[in-house]
């Protein structure tokens, strides 16, 4: 909430700061398809996004964002694969599917671009900007899924160990569990794309972004629609 309140500001003081010079106020709404990569792992995000800024002549604008995430991310897929001893002898070969998933609960940042026009209603930009993402996730540990036997009955009659019989995580020595994490990523940002203006009051904008930070890498590739005013 506290993240909204701020960007809801921080859009209405860069939309109240239009004067005269101004010519003129922007919204972009568009659909960004992400990349974050943290520590070998990556992540694949897709937001709708909302910018809004004032453009105070043909060749700047200052800006603020936001992106609002939908379902969960699936990190990666890990299966265990095993058999169960019954009273008959063993059952069938079972697969448990466990999933670590993320989601970006939150993103903002601010942006000052600089245009170039290439020709008529069409225009190159370069952004330098900072963006905030927070991700939560539940993360399942690593694991290499030990299989049972072929025979599992046969490997029992032949005292196999239990793991080597089962496939059994556990009676492998290896717990499957879950831990709750997350972290907040602060970043300098830089982008680029085109702009094409397809009416007086409506473009299409195409871009792309990347993260300046050497631990980690977010980048994305964006399509919008701008609504001038």
């Amino acid at each position: 909430m506290k993240t909204k309140i701020t960007l809801a500001v921080a859009a209405a003081v860069l939309l109240a700061s239009g004067s005269a010079s101004a010519s003129e106020r922007f919204v972009d709404i568009g659909y960004a398809d992400q990349s974050v990569d943290i520590a070998g792992d990556t992540m694949k995000n897709r937001s709708i996004t909302l910018e809004a800024g004032v453009k105070f002549n043909p060749y700047f604008s200052l800006s603020a964002w936001t992106g609002f995430n939908g379902d969960k991310e699936v990190l990666r897929t890990q299966n265990d694969t095993y058999v169960n001893q019954t009273d008959d002898g063993f059952s069938d070969v079972q697969t448990d599917t466990y999933e670590s998933t993320f989601e970006m609960s939150q993103q903002y940042g601010f942006n000052a671009t600089f245009y170039v026009p290439i020709k008529q209603n069409v225009e190159f930009y370069v952004s330098a900007g900072y963006g905030w993402y927070k991700w939560e996730g539940e993360i399942f540990t690593s694991f290499d899924d030990s299989k049972p036997s072929a025979n599992p009955q046969e490997a029992f009659e032949a005292n196999a160990s239990d793991c080597a019989v089962t496939g059994i995580e556990k009676l492998c020595g290896v717990n499957i569990t879950s831990t709750a994490a997350g972290d907040t990523i602060e970043t300098p940002m830089g982008s680029a794309g085109l702009i094409w203006g397809i009416s007086k009051t409506t473009s299409l904008v195409a871009g792309y972004s990347k993260s300046f930070k050497d631990e980690i890498d977010i980048s994305s590739y964006s399509f919008e629609l701008r609504f001038r005013f």
